[in-house]
């Protein structure tokens, strides 16, 4: 093989490379009440309950369990035999004071959040579980109102990073 030729291989294989992981990938929920938990176990701790036709974005794969990506950034789990992979694209609502009364309520949840953290793990006695229980309630608390606005809960991202951008 020549050196061109060597190198449009190369070019070719990173492209795909590329391409095959750049897309986002999505799970639906396809049972009622789904336990989303904290690790990949039925005796896990349930963080929140997900409904029918509920989409969150897939990170991987675990033990029989999709790990997905919730609002607070970290990883999540609900069994596979209880949810299925799909094509999905986030899209927002195209009205402004929508997108921002969106972005207020999350921005709220985060507040509320925090501060029931603080009441039950005062950070100066064990801020670990401070952390970690504040970032359960956003995950659970942000998913109520994604529930209650009848929208999907990827689009918190593009919520969330348009409001601190315009700085709403």
């Amino acid at each position: 093989m020549s050196a061109k030729e060597c190198l449009i291989l190369a070019v070719l294989i990173v492209t795909m490379s590329v391409t095959v992981y750049s897309a986002d990938q999505y799970v639906q929920v396809t049972g009622d009440n789904v336990n989303i938990r904290f690790s990949p176990s039925t005796s896990s701790q349930i963080i929140a309950s997900a409904r029918t036709g509920d989409i969150f974005k897939l990170e991987g794969e675990e033990q029989g369990w999709y790990e997905i990506s919730m609002f607070s950034g970290e990883y999540r789990y609900i069994h596979k035999s209880l949810a299925k992979e799909l094509p999905y694209e986030p899209i927002t609502p195209g009205s402004v004071s929508a997108r921002q009364q969106m972005y207020r309520a999350f921005w709220d949840l985060e507040g509320k959040a925090m501060a029931e953290a603080d009441r039950r793990y005062p950070p100066t006695v064990d801020v670990m579980k401070n952390i970690e229980y504040s970032r359960i309630l956003e995950d659970k608390y942000k998913l109520e109102i994604v529930h209650q606005i009848n929208t999907q809960a990827p689009i918190y991202t593009k919520i969330a990073l348009e409001g601190a951008e315009k700085n709403w």
